[in-house]
């Protein structure tokens, strides 16, 4: 019997497992443009392999918003230790997989369109908030954690700085349960403001409506965008809140974000 060679781990291996971990699940075109941007897609493609075939990812196909059948990829056992092995002592939360491929792959790319904004001082997602001890125990956390949003980000505005819920809504909800998720924020005064990314306009006007309805008076949290406002951004990313007040957040004037080189950002997976 022929035994497997043993992988050597590279660093952007090691990189791309924790990110992997830190985001659930990514696509072939994610991994290529995040990790393998200076590398033709056949070679990324082959380590991509080689790294399934020695059981530090696994993958299994999904249908992406467009109705293409596309591969989405996910940390298997080898990974999991690997992530073990980094933090076993503060790792409180052990969730692999994604349940919601598509919201999720969406995120990646909000994530690090936002993360590259100049007055984004801080960017966490919601599996790194709830899966490690010290962000569980630290009350700059916590509430984020409670409300388990998509993520968190600290902006720092003329030297101020808010802790930001961020929110990706795809698709419609009943209003009770948009309620009491504004609800819920604006009764926790760790968190300064929530913003929510919207995949349509009804979205958008629906939340806007319950946020004026209920808290005009007291004070607004809720600023919104499209996402497609976000993806399609160059320089400015501009959220709004229901009273016309703007946060305006900076894009670097080269979209850069990773160690292997600059990237473009597509469209939505």
């Amino acid at each position: 019997m022929i035994k497997k060679k043993r992988i050597e781990l590279t660093e952007r291996d090691q990189k791309f497992l924790s990110f992997l971990h830190n985001h659930k699940v990514l696509n072939t075109r994610f991994i290529c443009q995040l990790f393998f941007n200076n590398c033709h897609r056949k070679n990324a493609t082959k380590r991509i392999n080689k790294l399934r075939r020695y059981g530090y990812i696994r993958s299994h196909l999904y249908t992406n918003n467009k109705g293409v059948e596309d591969r989405a990829y996910f940390l298997d056992r080898k990974g999991i230790d690997l992530v073990r092995q980094s933090s076993e002592e503060n790792w409180i939360r052990r969730e692999f997989e994604s349940g919601k491929i598509n919201h999720d792959l969406a995120l990646v790319l909000i994530g690090e369109k936002l993360r590259s904004c100049e007055q984004v001082t801080e960017y966490q997602t919601e599996n790194v908030l709830r899966s490690f001890k010290p962000y569980q125990e630290n009350p700059r956390y916590l509430g984020f954690s409670r409300m388990r949003s998509d993520a968190m980000m600290a902006i720092n505005h003329s030297g101020v700085e808010f802790l930001v819920a961020v929110e990706y809504e795809a698709h419609v909800k009943n209003d009770q349960r948009w309620e009491e998720k504004l609800r819920s924020y604006h009764s926790d005064f760790s968190i300064n403001a929530v913003f929510y990314i919207c995949e349509t306009e009804r979205i958008k006007n629906k939340l806007e409506q319950i946020e004026l309805k209920f808290w005009q008076k007291s004070g607004l949290k809720l600023y919104t965008i499209l996402s497609k406002d976000i993806i399609s951004s160059k320089d400015i990313i501009q959220f709004k809140n229901p009273d016309g007040k703007i946060s305006k957040l900076n894009l670097p004037q080269m979209m850069g974000g990773t160690p292997y080189g600059s990237r473009e950002y597509g469209e939505m997976p």
